[in-house]
């Protein structure tokens, strides 16, 4: 929206915006990296039932991870929440730094195209879409809710 005023040029936004999001999961690769996969299985034999996970199915997540982790991290690049929380696993799996790195520096340049141009689009016609995008996100949220809540109530070891 600051293009649109004029404020702000869409190059420079874009560069400094993919190269702030690509810092900050690195961050986030690197707690990822330290805390280790080895380290969960303590947490996820106490809490399991609560992340609805059991330690073979984070076993499963890490080989599917390993098999396919730049796509993963990539695709989730566009994904609220996820974008950011991906990185962990990323670490947790030891995915090597340049892929993780192309992954996230490619998906997160996609991204923040995408937003800026939107923000461009609509300028200060922004205060429509919030008409749409508050009750959609409302009952996008109510929904992972509901399904967590299920699984939670459902869940037994194995």
């Amino acid at each position: 929206m600051a293009v649109a005023r004029g404020d702000m040029d869409m190059t420079p936004l874009l560069i400094v915006a993919t190269l702030g999001t690509t810092a900050g999961n690195m961050v986030w690769y690197g707690i990822g990296r330290w805390i280790g996969i080895a380290r969960l299985k303590p947490f996820v034999d106490r809490y399991g039932r609560w992340l609805t996970l059991t330690w073979d199915e984070v076993e499963q997540l890490n080989r599917f991870f390993n098999r396919h982790g730049l796509w993963v991290v990539f695709f989730f690049r566009f994904l609220p929440t996820f974008r950011t929380m991906i990185s962990l696993p990323a670490g947790m799996a030891k995915m090597g730094m340049p892929r993780f790195l192309l992954a996230t520096f490619v998906g997160s340049a996609i991204w923040n195209a995408v937003l800026a141009y939107a923000g461009l689009l609509l300028g200060s016609r922004f205060e429509e879409l919030q008409v749409y995008v508050g009750p959609v996100a409302i009952l996008t949220t109510a929904a992972v809710v509901v399904v967590w809540a299920y699984r939670v109530v459902t869940w037994k070891r194995r």
